[in-house]
Parts: structure tokens; sequence; C-alpha cells
């Protein structure tokens, strides 16, 4: 279904693993968040929307950033605890 603005992004739920909410669909809300702000926020006549939808993409985009970092350090956290076990047996 084309709106007209264009075409929707894709409907998409949100899934978790075990370590907590992916990169991705953060990534995903950033976008959704982006599309809202484009579809629906005028800086001028709906300032408030625009700033909530832009502080919105924001804040998802800062956060799949740093789970990113998290999930990196927490394997070479894992890596280095492997090889401390190995050198202790």
């Amino acid at each position: 279904m084309k709106g007209r603005y264009g075409p929707p992004l894709k409907r998409h739920t949100l899934g978790t693993t075990q370590g907590g909410v992916m990169a991705q669909d953060l990534g995903l809300a950033e976008k959704c968040f982006t599309e809202n702000l484009r579809l629906f926020a005028n800086t001028t006549t709906e300032a408030e929307k625009y700033n909530l939808y832009t502080g919105l993409a924001n804040l998802a985009g800062g956060l799949a950033a740093e789970v990113a970092s998290l999930k990196s350090e927490v394997r070479q956290l894992r890596d280095e605890v492997r090889r401390l076990e190995s050198r202790r047996t």
C-alpha cells in the first residue's frame, strides 16, 4: 500500500534475544521515527511533533550504537574469560 508520501516502511514486530533488544530493531525504530517526522511533523505548524519525532529518532539511533558497542565489549570479555580458563587447566 502506497501512501501519498511514498510507501510506508514494512511493518515489523520488534524482537528480542536473550540479551535484550536487538540493535537492528533499534535501527528500525529510528527509521520509523524518521519516517513519522517526514510524514506528520512540520517545523512551523507542529513544532512539538517535530521535536518529539526528532528526539525519538536520535534516541533510537544512540541506543542502537550503544547496544552494538556493549555487544562488542561482552564478546571481548567472553573471549578473555575463555582464554584465562584455558590457561588454568
